[in-house]
């Protein structure tokens, strides 16, 4: 467009108009990137405002281009014969288009950038809330393990037994686990797991010979790392739910990772006829967290047939 313009031949006869008419041009199309544009998204007056700058560049334009003394060459002017309306009309229909590409430009790269941004802000603020849910979860994770660990502790203690100890040296290892490393997005999956079975350990010398139960824990990547005290519910769980003092009983806990994927098993039977399986609250904060942790990275499936209550999780932990 600019090349379809007589612009040397303005600049040679009206320098300094022609400069301004350049200028504004380019001050036009950085005006409504950043000022114009923006003013529509916020509310109150502002899109007015927007408006009102819109018709005053409408009018500085118009000045620009009804000023014949740039729209012709300076040897045509005042001269009947050789005043060519033609050439004047091109002129202006041409800088009227040029004013429209403009304004269409840098309107579109405008609502552009304000899209990516509304975007981007919306995506911060849902990280936020996310952080924010992930904290809350976690703050509900500590009193409800303190209070089922606090209870096999005491169940020592009141029987006098020797190992109460044992028991209590377990605990504090698993204080400093909770408070310190709960701290961080992730720990190391060798932790968690060195975690859990310290705990098992603990919930051993409660229980004595009337269960087994049975932890292994395998990687090929003693780097990969998960959100700390993630799985220590579904542990929980199972050994609360899983012993019957009047028979022996069996607990299963695996941990498996292989190739980027995390897979949890526990497994343990159900005593208590009939059987009606009601999500708790340990259960529930876990699903929200892997909710907002692993976005349909993760699978989760609770069974609880033929005496068997089962919790089976995989995990695609590279993403």
């Amino acid at each position: 467009m600019c090349y379809a313009l007589p612009i040397i031949n303005w600049i040679e006869h009206s320098p300094f108009t022609t400069t301004l008419m350049v200028e504004w041009m380019l001050l036009l199309y950085i005006l409504n990137r950043i000022i114009t544009v923006p003013l529509l998204f916020k509310g109150g007056i502002f899109p007015y405002i927007s408006g009102g700058i819109l018709i005053l560049s409408f009018i500085i334009t118009f000045s620009f281009i009804s000023n014949e003394n740039i729209l012709l060459a300076q040897e045509y002017i005042n001269t009947d014969l050789h005043y060519n309306a033609i050439t004047l009309n091109v002129n202006k229909q041409k800088l009227w288009l040029l004013f429209i590409l403009i304004n269409i430009t840098s309107f579109a790269t405008g609502l552009l950038t304000q899209f990516l941004r509304q975007k981007e802000i919306r995506i911060e603020a849902e990280q936020k809330r996310k952080d924010a849910e992930i904290a809350l979860y976690k703050s509900r994770i500590n009193p409800h393990f303190l209070y089922n660990t606090a209870n096999s502790i005491y169940s020592l203690i009141v029987t006098k037994s020797d190992l109460a100890e044992q028991a209590f040296m377990n605990f504090t290892e698993l204080m400093h686990y909770m408070y310190d490393d709960i701290k961080r997005e992730l720990v190391l999956i060798d932790k968690e797991a060195e975690n859990i079975r310290k705990y098992i350990e603990m919930q051993k010398l409660r229980i004595g010979h009337t269960a087994d139960i049975h932890f292994k824990y395998e990687t090929d990547n003693g780097t990969s790392v998960i959100p700390p005290m993630l799985l220590m519910t579904f542990v929980e769980n199972a050994i609360k739910y899983g012993i019957n003092p009047n028979e022996h009983s069996d607990i299963l806990i695996n941990i498996t990772v292989t190739e980027g994927q995390l897979k949890f098993l526990t497994r343990n039977n159900i005593y208590k006829a009939p059987f009606e399986f009601v999500e708790g609250e340990g259960i529930s904060n876990c699903k929200q967290r892997l909710t907002l942790l692993y976005p349909e990275r993760h699978t989760l499936n609770i069974t609880h047939d033929n005496n068997i209550f089962s919790v089976n999780l995989t995990i695609n932990l590279d993403s």
